[in-house]
Formats: C-alpha cells, sequence, structure tokens
C-alpha cells in the first residue's frame, strides 16, 4: 500500500489522500500557467462525486475513499452489484461532466468534455478500461477478456504517449507524458482486489 499523507474518517467511511495526488496537483499547478488547472480540479471532483452518488443509488456501502492521481478507489462493504449497475456507476463520472458541459461555457464546457473523454479511454483502471473490461470479459470469457482489456490499454497507451512526447516538444507542456506515464504505471502494478475503483 502507498503512503498517505493525510486519513480521516466522514460517517464511517475512511478517506485517505495519497502523497502522489498532492505531488501530481503541485506538478500541475507549477507547469500549467493558465490557471485552468484549478478548473480541472473542481470539474475532477464533480466526476467523482458522480462515481459516489451512483453508489449510493445502487445502496452500496463505502467503507473507503483512496483520493488516488488520476481517480478515487472506492472500496465497499460486502456489495453486490448486477451487471446494469455496475454499468450505471462507472458511467455516472462521465454523464456527470457531460451535463457540466451542457451549463457551462468556453473553457469550462471544453475543461468538462476532456474530463470525460479522458475518463472514457478504455485503458486500465479509467472509466473506459472498466466498462471495456466488463463487456469483454462477458464477450471472451474471464481469461481472455482479460488479456484482450490489456492489450488495448497497452496500444491505446502507446498512442497515448506519442502524443505527450510531441506535447512536450512542441509545446513544452508535459502534462500529458506525466499522465500517461501514470497511466502505464498503474496498470503494470495493477493487482487484483476488492475494491471498486472510478
Amino acid at each position: 500500500m502507498a503512503p498517505h499523507m493525510v486519513k480521516f474518517s466522514v460517517r464511517g467511511t475512511e478517506i485517505r489522500l495519497s502523497y502522489l495526488f498532492a505531488v501530481l496537483l503541485t506538478a500541475f499547478a507549477l507547469t500549467d500557467d493558465s490557471g485552468l488547472w484549478l478548473w480541472s480540479l473542481l470539474f475532477s471532483l464533480f466526476h467523482e462525486c458522480g462515481h459516489i452518488l451512483a453508489v449510493l443509488l445502487c445502496r452500496g456501502h463505502i467503507r473507503r475513499l483512496d483520493f488516488q492521481p488520476f481517480g478515487i478507489a472506492m472500496f465497499l462493504d460486502g456489495s453486490d452489484f448486477s451487471r446494469p449497475q455496475e454499468v450505471f456507476i462507472l458511467s455516472a463520472g462521465c454523464l456527470v461532466n457531460l451535463i457540466g458541459a451542457c451549463c457551462c461555457q468556453g473553457s469550462h464546457r471544453v475543461i468538462q468534455l476532456m474530463i470525460c473523454g479522458f475518463n472514457a479511454l478504455p485503458i486500465g483502471t479509467l472509466d473506459g478500461g472498466r466498462l471495456s473490461g466488463l463487456f469483454l470479459i462477458g464477450t471472451l470469457g474471464e481469461k481472455r477478456g482479460r488479456i484482450a482489456a490489456s492489450i488495448l490499454s497497452f496500444l491505446l497507451l502507446g498512442a497515448l504517449s506519442a502524443l505527450g512526447f510531441y506535447a512536450l516538444f512542441r509545446y513544452r507542456r508535459p502534462s500529458l507524458l506525466i499522465t500517461a506515464a501514470y497511466l502505464c504505471l498503474t496498470l503494470l502494478l495493477k493487482k487484483e482486489k476488492l475494491c471498486f475503483p472510478v
């Protein structure tokens, strides 16, 4: 388990903020001089709240929330969701951003759509990765589905890394490359565990 900087409880739910979460926020703050990272953080929190609300609507009980660099890992107490409920929970964050985009204008709308699009990518533990994993496992079976999901994730990560290098050398913005590197790391270190990352 990664070290945590802050740990506290709210109504029986343990909240943990990781060091990596703080490091990533600092990196974006130092490399993004436009100030849009603050709005990105706010809209990302809206996204995660969509997942949390969906779990509560499905009568799930959240035992622990881990704030990680690119999302929140929710550890649930014995919650048994149906397949439609899992799809609803995984889709809820992007749905919140789409609703937010309809209510915003200009750069705020763009940020909402970018957060939605990013989380919809079928990579690793992102929402799209979880949804594509459910689909592939349901279609190909457990073993083949997991292999297919991993292959898809690494192929898309390669493309994302290439775009990250281009953005770094062309515009001197390392954010996309940092994101791709972290996603690759989480995919390589991913272990089976009783949690529901969103």
